[in-house]
This record gives C-alpha cells, structure tokens and sequence, in this order.
C-alpha cells in the first residue's frame, strides 16, 4: 500500500520520518508507471523494535496506513523487529491472539 500523491512530500516525509527517529534526509523518488515515493533516511535507536508503519491522517481527511520499507540493515530479525541477530538466533516469541506462536512476519519476508 502506497500513501497519496498528497502525502509524497519533503515535509511529510519528514513528519513520518520522525517517529522513527531523527531524519536526516529527505528525497521524493518517481517510478514510470507507479507513481511517487518518499525516501527518508534516519537515525534508529538498534535497541528499540523497527516499527512496521503508522497511521497518518485525520478523521477529517481520512487515516491513512503507511508502510516502512528499511534498507542497509545489518542483522535483522523479522520475528521481533530488533537489529543484533536474526531470526533464526531470535529468543523472542511472537504471539497471536489466540495465544499460538506466530509464523507470519509484518516486517519482513
């Protein structure tokens, strides 16, 4: 799921960016046939899990889901989200609602 052609913007993309962490930079990308993205580099907290998106938006205007895609990571886990091992090595468990062992990764492949 992509964000709207209004929310592809320096100053949005750094407002998202944000909850993530300092931003550093700011780039809007354009792919022929698909439309605009925004490309925010920013600082991560390596002891804090990588969140997989926010809500942006208002009731007013609509709320709108954006996903986080993450680049240059090194050691990754898609279980837990934590950068240090992965997922293979992960001690943590992902619990489901009904309280099984999740096997589905929102991070991640």
């Amino acid at each position: 799921m992509g964000i709207t052609v209004a929310l592809s913007n320096p100053q949005m993309g750094e407002k998202i960016g944000a909850n993530i962490g300092p931003v550093r930079e700011v780039d809007i990308y354009e792919i022929k046939d698909s439309g605009q993205f925004v490309k925010v580099l920013v600082e991560l907290n390596i002891k804090k899990p990588l969140l997989s998106g926010i809500l942006v938006g208002s009731k007013k205007d609509g709320i709108t889901w954006v996903d986080f895609r993450y680049e240059k990571l090194p050691q990754f886990c898609y279980r837990c989200g934590q950068i240090g091992h992965e997922e293979d090595m992960c001690k943590h468990k992902v619990e489901q609602r009904n309280g099984d062992e999740s096997t589905e990764h929102e991070l991640g492949p």
